[in-house]
């Protein structure tokens, strides 16, 4: 009986293996995803401003997530495709020199998919108000 069990084990494990890896697979050349972990794409866009309203240009902006981009005309958009979801808040922080640093949370809102309950994309606007760095040199 020892010997039909460990047969039948490796056997019926062999088949949940096949089984599993070919649940895994994509027909899009996308990322590849396991039973019920949904997958898709978040985006988080807005504006850095300096203390007097006006645009910051080349303020970098970073995610928790290690995205990183810098403004052109105040303007920062941060795509990361083939993100693995539920991420519900990330932490974006906005740095340009002589001023100071600032770091929000922020919420992403969720949208359709491309037909499948695992897949869709995420979106959030966060704008920054940095305040300059007074000189203590002066």
């Amino acid at each position: 009986m020892s010997r039909f069990n460990h047969i039948s084990n490796k056997i019926l494990g062999g088949l949940i293996a096949l089984l599993g890896f070919s649940g895994c697979s994509t027909d899009d050349g996308g990322m590849m995803v396991m039973y019920g972990t949904p997958a898709g794409e978040y985006e988080i866009s807005g504006m850095v401003y300096g203390d007097d309203n006006k645009k910051l240009d080349g303020a970098m902006v970073t995610t928790s997530r290690r995205d990183t981009v810098y403004t052109s005309e105040g303007k920062y958009t941060i795509k990361s495709p083939d993100s693995t979801f539920p991420i519900n808040k990330i932490e974006v922080k906005a740095e340009k020199s002589g001023y100071k640093d600032q770091t929000k949370e922020v919420t992403l809102k969720y949208s359709g998919g491309k037909g499948s309950w695992y897949e869709g994309k995420a979106e959030a606007v966060q704008d920054f108000n940095l305040i300059k760095v007074e000189d203590e040199a002066e």
